[in-house]
């Protein structure tokens, strides 16, 4: 086994096409595109916390008698003139971090991976930061949707008048404080990936559920729930359509803030910008069996013989002996679906090859003259691992 390995590090150095790296993904950008796609995320965060902060004041003046019952405080447009006035202060933060942290780098929408604003913000292409239409206005209007969306399934409009306000304040800001952890905790993630400092985690920057920080928040969120609501105030605040359990009500919260905060992280950064890698027609790998490898009527002596294939070239390797026996240059551009279909016969047709494989140190190396399987007495010297397009994996 010891000499087959030693013999795959030789191919791999040799024949740099059996390795290759995957480089899809998140593409590390440079440090203003970073930059400029955080600062939209913190705008967003922002626009978000300031949102709902005010529609639950709004919700919490309606119980207490000195907002008119007839008010939607879930609706932006219905708040009070100094709640618009402040969510307007969070609107104009985005504009100016797309105006001065983006647009003026020169940066572009698609730069950093925006490429158009979905339903219901105008299902059209963004080709510019501010204006009509632009970056600013798109992640405004999806903030809005985000955050009114996840305030209106958590209280719905509660009937005052009501005593549960302090049972109130504690499931908004239960909402709220779940929500900003987890943009802000995908931001931070983004940001490292974005500038290349940090892999991105398998399930994603946007899916933060182990953050420290996010944590954290959920269980100051049930603390707070469980000290100020009682089954009663829950019920009549309409607490998620009308659960009355703290037990009921505190996962319920926890879906929103997260299904808001995906909503916010994908305002701000999806789709993700890639790398689109370029392949070939010819850019692929095989390596199998070219005939049954152990048949029937000859069991227990085996076929022995291996082929590789790339677009470029292919070799016959024995994997008891480890001899290349054939090896030579492809050139008729045959496609990665086509190279399935290629007759065995078009290897065993290149010229002879011979490789010596040693062990040692110059002079006194010790010769390998055949491959050891997983024991002593193992009929197949060689097996797949693995086996695809790219990549190979061979023991």
């Amino acid at each position: 086994m010891f000499f087959f390995c030693r013999f795959f590090r030789l191919l791999a150095v040799g024949l740099p096409v059996l390795v290759t790296l995957d480089v899809s993904g998140a593409l590390a950008l440079d440090s203003n595109e970073a930059k400029c796609r955080k600062s939209l995320a913190g705008g967003v965060s922002l626009l978000s916390s300031t949102l709902a902060r005010e529609q639950a004041k709004c919700h919490e003046g309606r119980l207490r008698g000195t907002v008119s019952d007839a008010t939607d405080c879930n609706d932006p447009a219905q708040l009070s003139e100094k709640a618009r006035t402040k969510v307007s202060r969070a609107e104009a933060k985005i504009l100016k971090f797309a105006q001065t942290r983006c647009a003026a780098k020169g940066i572009t929408p698609a730069s950093i991976g925006l490429h158009s604003c979905p339903a219901p913000c105008g299902d059209t292409p963004l080709s510019s930061f501010d204006g009509v239409g632009g970056v600013a206005d798109c992640l405004t209007c999806r903030t809005r949707a985000a955050t009114s969306g996840a305030t209106t399934s958590l209280l719905g409009s509660p009937l005052p008048p009501s005593d549960a306000t302090r049972c109130l304040k504690a499931v908004s800001l239960a909402l709220s404080g779940q929500i900003s952890s987890r943009v802000k905790a995908g931001q931070k993630c983004r940001y490292l990936a974005d500038l290349g400092r940090r892999a991105e985690p398998e399930t994603g920057c946007a899916n933060a559920t182990t953050d420290p920080k996010v944590i954290a928040a959920g269980i100051r969120a049930d603390k707070k729930v469980n000290a100020a609501c009682s089954p009663t105030e829950l019920a009549e605040l309409d607490v998620c359509s009308g659960l009355g359990t703290t037990a009921e009500v505190l996962p319920c919260i926890e879906t929103l803030a997260a299904d808001a905060a995906d909503q916010l992280f994908a305002a701000a950064y999806e789709p993700p910008p890639t790398q689109s890698t370029t392949v070939g027609a010819q850019d692929y790998s095989h390596w199998y069996w070219p005939i049954n490898h152990r048949p029937t009527e000859t069991w227990p002596v085996i076929e022995t013989e291996m082929q590789f294939l790339t677009g470029y070239y292919g070799f016959a390797l024995d994997e008891a002996s480890g001899q290349i026996m054939h090896f030579g240059g492809l050139f008729d551009g045959m496609s990665a679906t086509g190279a399935k279909h290629r007759p065995a016969a078009d290897v065993d047709a290149m010229p002879a090859a011979d490789l010596r494989l040693e062990a040692g140190s110059a002079g006194s190396g010790i010769l390998a003259t055949s491959f050891l399987g997983s024991n002593d007495s193992t009929i197949d010297r060689a097996r797949m691992i693995d086996g695809g397009r790219h990549m190979n994996r061979i023991e």
